[in-house]
């Protein structure tokens, strides 16, 4: 997966691993990079946080719409936060100083890649 535009990861190249559970669609498949990634909704080991991947999963989403979830987590990363550092510094963005932490976080993600 490329990093969308508009992003911090944009041009970015990400290997995904995707895992179809015995009960999909009931259940959500499990998306997971493999690629090294700082990201607030991704946790040490590449796993997701989404609560479109888990509590408000619902079977018509299918596996493009899955995939269309992660592409829009790295896109806009602001939801509950699995790492906390990295969730700090998009939680400081506000306001008028938003395009200078947008630039301090994309160096924070680079660096740490």
């Amino acid at each position: 997966m490329t990093g969308p535009r508009h992003s911090p990861y944009e041009g970015m190249e990400f290997e995904l691993e995707l895992f179809v559970p015995d009960h999909y669609p009931l259940v959500p498949p499990i998306v997971r990079f493999l690629s090294k990634i700082k990201h607030p909704q991704i946790d040490d080991f590449g796993y997701i946080r989404s609560d479109f991947l888990g509590s408000r999963w619902t079977p018509s989403f299918g596996i493009h719409l899955s995939l269309l979830i992660v592409l829009e987590l790295l896109r806009d990363p602001k939801d509950k936060s699995l790492n906390e550092k990295t969730g700090k510094c998009y939680d400081m963005a506000d306001g008028k100083m938003q395009d200078q932490v947008e630039k301090t976080c994309l160096d924070f993600l680079r660096l740490s890649l």
